[in-house]
């Protein structure tokens, strides 16, 4: 049997290597074919030697292709798997969480009227679009994972890009992640048990970590899969808040616009009160630079721009549009309240049905929200190891599943303990 570094009857060139020449000794390469079994496509300016029929070698790892000059080494790299859709999903499925379900009443206490909680909502995803514009821009220069990190170091050196990756995604990751995990499993009980039946803290607990380890080797093992999984999770999503606007249509509709009819009036005008609402809608928007996390991964960067612009019109328009519906057909007392809205509209309009399908929708959107969280984070740990931030174990990928196989077990363990601490859940009051 032949060696992949010979030459072929079949592939050797009319005007210089001859048929069993090495590999090593071919002096020009029409098309080199990569370890991965890409085509690169090469024919040096002065090249001698080649006719019009392709040169196709089966390069080794560990060898020169002597036209484009590139080494195939056995060093691993993560696939480039994001598509379009893929990165649409991303965006929006990180961003639409549990907030837009739970949480706009902290704005209307704040503002204290419909209309102005509205233009709130508007100006947070026009100040979210304009971050996401810039970070088009940064991530076109630098298409590669790591994000803000890779930014800053780019900037400013490494002792900032430092500090963000310690504290952003290591020191304070877990303990985010891990409130991220006890929602959704206050909400999965939801679906089962009524509130003054609801299950102890430790299977609460456990449902977490059980969730967030199943998690983890989803993205460690079908990296592929992931994607899908959370392709799928955000038209859940959608679904959702499509709902939420539908239940308001219908009410619109039926002549009922007592609610929304009351406008600017009342409205609160003293700034210190606004900081809370302010910062709630930011969280609500938050997530926008999921994908430049991962743009290493993805398959064309220059779609960056298109994905950014879609993405931030969806959940613009979607959270613009529910809060329309929230006010709408609850009054601005309930609006003030500290019940999760999403499910006094569903229990308003559907009944005991709509607030079961609702606490399925906060604990599915949580749930997907883990899932992009974590697998941004193990990409964010794994460019922090490639650029020597951080230790260079995290850089470690696997040869198999073509994941960091290092900065998942540190996601791992990172999750398990702060999900452990019992003061956590009576801190937070979860």
């Amino acid at each position: 049997m032949e060696s992949d570094t010979t030459i072929t009857k079949d592939t050797a060139p009319s005007g210089g290597a001859e048929v069993g020449q090495d590999f090593e000794n071919l002096e020009v390469a029409k098309n080199c074919y990569h370890a991965d079994g890409e085509k690169q496509e090469v024919l040096p300016s002065g090249a001698t030697g080649v006719d019009d029929n392709d040169i196709k070698i089966n390069v080794p790892d560990n060898k020169t292709c002597e036209a484009c000059q590139c080494q195939h080494s056995q060093k691993v790299t993560l696939k480039k798997n994001i598509t379009t859709l893929h990165g649409v999903c991303l965006i929006v499925g990180t961003i639409i969480g549990s907030g837009i379900f739970i949480s706009p009443n902290k704005v209307s206490k704040t503002v204290n009227s419909p209309a102005m909680s509205i233009c709130v909502w508007i100006a947070g995803g026009a100040l979210s679009t304009v971050g996401a514009i810039t970070f088009v821009e940064l991530g076109l220069m630098f298409p590669q994972n790591g994000g803000v990190m890779i930014y800053l170091r780019k900037a400013f050196g490494g002792c900032l890009s430092f500090l963000s990756c310690w504290l952003i995604h290591v020191l304070l990751g877990g303990l985010r992640r891990a409130i991220g995990f006890l929602i959704f499993g206050k909400y999965f009980w939801a679906v089962f048990y009524d509130p003054p039946d609801a299950p102890p803290d430790w299977a609460n607990t456990l449902l977490c970590i059980f969730t967030a380890w199943c998690i983890i080797g989803i993205i460690t093992v079908f990296p592929d899969l992931t994607l899908k999984v959370i392709d799928v999770v955000t038209f859940f999503k959608l679904f959702s808040l499509g709902l939420v606007i539908m239940l308001g249509v219908v009410h619109l509709c039926q002549g009922h616009t007592e609610n929304i009819a009351v406008g600017f009036r009342n409205t609160s005008w003293e700034p210190q009160l606004w900081g809370e609402g302010w910062n709630s809608v930011l969280w609500a928007y938050s997530g926008w630079n999921s994908i430049s996390i991962m743009l290493g991964e993805v398959k064309d960067p220059s779609l960056l721009p298109k994905i950014i612009a879609i993405s931030m019109s969806i959940v613009t328009t979607l959270y613009v549009m529910a809060i329309i519906s929230y006010h709408t057909v609850l009054p601005m007392p309930v609006m003030r309240s500290n019940q999760p809205l999403a499910s006094i509209l569903a229990k308003e309009k559907m009944g005991g049905s709509g607030e079961v399908i609702f606490a399925v929708s906060v604990a599915v959107s949580t749930f997907g929200n883990a899932v992009t969280a974590l697998l941004a984070s193990s990409r964010f740990l794994q460019a922090g190891g490639a650029t020597n931030i951080l230790p260079s174990c995290f850089s470690l990928i696997s040869k198999r599943f073509r994941s960091p196989i290092f900065s998942l077990l540190y996601l791992r363990l990172g999750t398990f303990s702060p999900l452990s601490t019992r003061h956590l859940l009576q801190a937070l009051s979860l």
